[in-house]
């Protein structure tokens, strides 16, 4: 499975997610393509899904004319389930993207402990 990611950009209508390269060819996102889209609010999570006859289509752009898809989502949908500057994780499954909120690496605490002062030579030699 690979991975990517993105940022969740406002415009002046609503928000938007881009999407574009060869990971989507390679998870079977090809130019002109069928999917559909799901909302899942609980999870705040995006799926998109091949489907012949899908409601939504893949882009298509050639650069140094080689074909490049293009998946441009635009909608109020994603203002609801993430915030303008969001960073996203993209995973791609074969004839599936799943987007999610990117986690922010955790940092733990680290443990607290005294080092003990070392004896300089005198203190050694003498136990002073």
């Amino acid at each position: 499975m690979a991975h990517s990611n993105t940022k969740v950009k406002q415009t002046s209508k609503s928000f938007r997610i881009w999407i574009e390269g060869k990971k989507l060819i390679d998870s079977g996102f090809k130019p002109n393509a069928r999917y559909n889209i799901e909302y899942l609010v609980k999870t705040k999570t995006i799926i998109l899904e091949i489907a012949e006859n899908g409601k939504r289509k893949v882009s298509n752009s050639k650069r140094n004319g080689i074909d490049r898809p293009i998946i441009d989502l635009e909608s109020k949908k994603i203002g609801i389930l993430y915030e303008e500057g969001k960073l996203l994780l993209v995973s791609y499954l074969k004839h599936k993207i799943i987007i999610q909120e990117k986690q922010e690496n955790i940092s733990l605490p680290h443990p607290t402990f005294t080092i003990p002062k070392k004896k300089n030579i005198f203190q050694t030699l003498f136990g002073v």
